[in-house]
């Protein structure tokens, strides 16, 4: 994180942590090593966390191939935030996930936190659902209206027709009342709702869902860099099971490292011969900025720094 936090050259106005899962498929009697069903092989499953408006690597942490718990995922968080806040005790923090980090336990961390929000995914269940319904059929309606005006112009149907709205919902077990906004998106397919869940109180629901969390998506373009030009899947090590003080686990950590700081070492390198990306060492992402949404990817390739 030193080397993140030194990167910029005074403290920013705002970050956006990035906040991800892959998997890291182990060999042998690896320490730590775990089944995954979701993807169907023994892995280690590590959290990397990028800084989502610019592709910087924040840090990364080598865990378990199990999934994670809220308490977990709190419990990592909470020494980044602690060093930031640290580093920079003004800048505005967004933290950034997937469904994963819909938990009570990250919700009231970030809650205790000044200037620090949440916009994470979530899962649906009947009582959204419910809620959902009116509007995915007003979706509904629409979308026919636009098909069988399209025919009658002769074009080429609409592929989906989207409505971005919020809803009146709380679970139980969150210490806080977020908001929760829906995309009731309507396609040739059927209904497609989706649903988030943010601390932030201004953006109107279609620009939080549509710009600010669907820039997420970079995360994975990046993960996808550290795999297929540094090999940031190979963890492979050998764990000596007659000696069960041999640290098995910080040898599978020592590659992991490696190839993360391949990818800073290229970051430095365009940054210095390119000026500063603006999504990241892929160049795979719109204007710089919270509500910059996905460009097409013009990768460029990481494998000299392998």
């Amino acid at each position: 994180m030193d080397q993140f936090i030194a990167s910029y050259a005074a403290p920013p106005e705002a970050i956006v942590l990035d906040l991800d899962h892959t998997a890291d498929p182990t060999h042998g009697q690896q320490a730590f090593s775990f089944y995954n069903h979701h993807y169907g092989t023994h892995c280690y499953l590590p959290l990397l966390i990028f800084e989502g408006q610019t592709g910087r690597l924040v840090t990364a942490a080598l865990r378990p191939g199990k999934p994670p718990t809220g308490a977990e995922n709190a419990s990592i968080l909470r020494r980044v935030l602690d060093r930031l806040r640290a580093a920079w005790p003004d800048t505005h923090i967004l933290v950034r996930g997937d469904g994963h980090f819909a938990n009570p336990e990250l919700m009231r961390l970030i809650a205790g936190r000044a200037n620090t929000d949440f916009l994470v995914g979530l899962t649906g269940n009947n009582r959204l659902y419910d809620q959902a319904r009116p509007y995915l059929d007003a979706a509904a309606a629409k979308h026919a209206a636009r098909c069988a005006e399209a025919r009658r112009m002769g074009v080429t149907p609409p592929q989906a027709t989207r409505h971005y709205c919020e809803l009146s919902y709380a679970a139980g077990s969150w210490p806080i009342a977020p908001r929760v906004i829906v995309k009731a998106e309507v396609m040739a397919a059927g209904r497609n709702p989706r649903f988030v869940v943010t601390s932030l109180q201004h953006p109107e629901p279609e620009h939080l869902y549509a710009e600010l969390y669907t820039a997420r998506g970079q995360d994975e373009n990046f993960i996808k860099h550290l795999k297929n030009d540094l090999f940031a899947e190979r963890t492979s090590d050998h764990f000596n099971w007659r000696k069960p003080c041999n640290p098995g686990h910080i040898r599978s950590l020592c590659p992991l490292w490696l190839h993360l700081s391949s990818w800073c070492l290229g970051a430095l390198v365009v940054t210095t011969f390119k000026g500063p990306p603006r999504a990241g060492l892929g160049d795979c992402g719109g204007p710089a900025g919270p509500s910059a949404g996905p460009r097409p990817c013009r990768r460029r390739s990481l494998r000299p720094f392998r």
